[in-house]
């Protein structure tokens, strides 16, 4: 499981000086939801998005603002499209 204190760190450490708490809740909603739409393990998914790519980091965090935004599906719909672009998905 992937917890708000792992993705804290790697907020603060790729994005010093954003507000940590709203964006550790939006990471963590992301990778429990495409955990469950992809019905996949959490831990997975969070493998998938910041070791075997670096979509967290080049994504999902700068992209916080207008992502954030948009509602569930249209969130979870682009996530998919970005990792099957990336090569992590089939």
């Amino acid at each position: 499981m992937v917890t708000n204190a792992d993705v804290s760190v790697i907020i603060i450490q790729k994005k010093g000086g954003f507000s940590v708490e709203g964006k550790t809740e939006f990471v963590i909603f992301c990778i429990e939801n495409l955990a469950v739409r992809l019905q996949e393990n959490a831990a997975v998914v969070y493998n998938q998005l910041a070791k075997q790519s670096r979509i967290l980091y080049d994504y999902i965090i700068p992209n916080y603002e207008i992502l954030h935004s948009q509602g569930k599906e249209y969130i979870l719909d682009d996530l998919i499209e970005v990792m099957q672009e990336e090569g992590v998905l089939a």
